[in-house]
């Protein structure tokens, strides 16, 4: 397997043969085949010192007896200046050039990592905060199994230091200088200079991009926008008439019944999303909490009984709620006779069974989410709902009906407002 190395650079050019000092001292097999260093036209003045016959990399191999490997490399060695209308960049100091500099830095690393004989390797040492920071969100967008991305460490005595360049065999006195020139009066030995490698662990999500064109990979936008909505899949509900759905781009249709209780269920994930914190009845029936078993089914048998507002409105403690209201005062004077059979178990089960069935049904599996033994939609998931007036969606069937007549006389027996809602249905 080939070693590629892409190297973030500024101002400091010796980051590379420090890298491949610390690489030789602790990892001598990923000594790179290829190096790709991504500058600015200001860092390729200093680049320079690197390349040649007298240059440093040459210097640095012909120390550590490293010529037969150096003679491999040194036709392999690419300088990127990415390039404006005004030419190339002299610095990422706008937020134009830092778009040009983030295409440029995507697209470096897009290709290295579509070579399946290589094993890439990022660091991160060197360049403005902006183009590091790019290289290691382009790994971690495209970057393999294999690939691994570091910072390099130095004294920092050494690190600012413009001629030092890797530590030689022999430990000889450095002598420090100053920023703006001229020497300090000080010198460290390098016997004492601290080269390391610090590997930096990242999160990789190459499976989630979707194949896209050169053209599309210029646009890092559009990458981490389709990513995104992978990361957080989305559950568009619309057309209500006719009770239709799509995630991930999957439209699919579902009875009355079972659409109706996605709709409810969507409703309270959408409300949750928005306000994580608010503790109210329709976290409930997302979470399944145990100790609040009785109060889910009060509040399922009673908000939601009519076709026009099966789907409207939602599952909370507002008392202006008129059925939630009704329901809440029933779980609070007769709640410890309730039911045992939770409905909402039965509901979840038919909608599952429903959308498991579809065509598509095994690219529905991340829609759910168990928690504490219970189905619920998956809280990563973001609810849209299309139709912005949906007024009705149907009848409810008669089963339907005489179920829900049956839950609250079984449930609340000889109670004065679960007869009245009964007369009602």
């Amino acid at each position: 397997m080939t070693q590629t190395l892409i190297s973030i650079l500024g101002g400091t050019p010796q980051l590379v043969t420090e890298t491949l000092y610390a690489l030789h001292m602790e990892r001598p097999a990923l000594l790179p085949d290829r190096i790709e260093i991504i500058t600015t036209s200001f860092g390729e003045r200093g680049v320079r010192q690197l390349l040649g016959d007298d240059g440093q990399i040459r210097a640095f191999a012909l120390e550590y007896g490293l010529l037969g490997w150096y003679q491999g490399l040194a036709d392999n060695i690419h300088v990127h200046v990415p390039k404006d209308a005004d030419g190339p960049l002299a610095d990422v100091d706008t937020v134009a050039r830092g778009r040009v500099m983030h295409q440029a830095i995507f697209q470096i690393v897009a290709s290295a990592c579509a070579d399946g004989d290589a094993q890439v390797h990022v660091s991160l040492a060197g360049g403005r905060k902006t183009m590091s920071f790019i290289a290691g969100q382009a790994l971690s967008l495209f970057g393999r199994k294999q690939d691994l991305l570091t910072h390099v460490l130095l004294n920092p005595q050494l690190e600012t230091q413009p001629k030092f360049f890797f530590p030689p065999k022999v430990p000889i006195d450095f002598a420090l200088e100053k920023p703006g020139g001229g020497f300090t009066g000080n010198v460290v030995n390098t016997a004492d200079a601290r080269v390391l490698l610090a590997e930096i662990a990242f999160v990789r999500l190459r499976q989630l991009v979707p194949r896209l064109s050169t053209e599309q990979l210029l646009d890092p936008s559009m990458v981490i926008a389709s990513v995104q909505k992978e990361v957080t899949p989305r559950l568009v509900i619309g057309a209500f008439r006719y009770r239709k759905a799509t995630f991930r781009g999957l439209s699919f249709k579902l009875p009355l019944s079972e659409f109706a209780f996605m709709v409810q269920l969507a409703e309270a994930l959408q409300r949750h999303n928005s306000d994580p914190a608010e503790d109210s009845f329709v976290l409930t029936i997302i979470l399944g909490k145990q100790h609040d078993m009785l109060r889910q089914r009060a509040l399922f048998a009673v908000a939601r009984v009519e076709a026009d507002g099966l789907m409207q409105g939602r599952i909370t403690e507002d008392p202006k709620d008129l059925y939630t209201g009704e329901a809440l005062a029933l779980y609070e004077r007769f709640g410890n006779k309730a039911y045992p059979n939770n409905p909402l178990s039965e509901r979840w089960s038919n909608m599952r069974t429903r959308i498991s069935e579809l065509p598509n049904g095994h690219q529905f599996a991340d829609l759910f989410i168990v928690e504490k033994g219970r189905a619920a939609l998956n809280p990563r998931v973001e609810v849209t709902f299309s139709d912005p007036r949906p007024f009705s969606i149907g009848e409810l069937s008669r089963d339907d009906i005489g179920k829900q007549r049956m839950f609250l006389a079984r449930a609340f027996p000889d109670v004065p407002e679960a007869i009245a809602l009964i007369k009602k249905l």
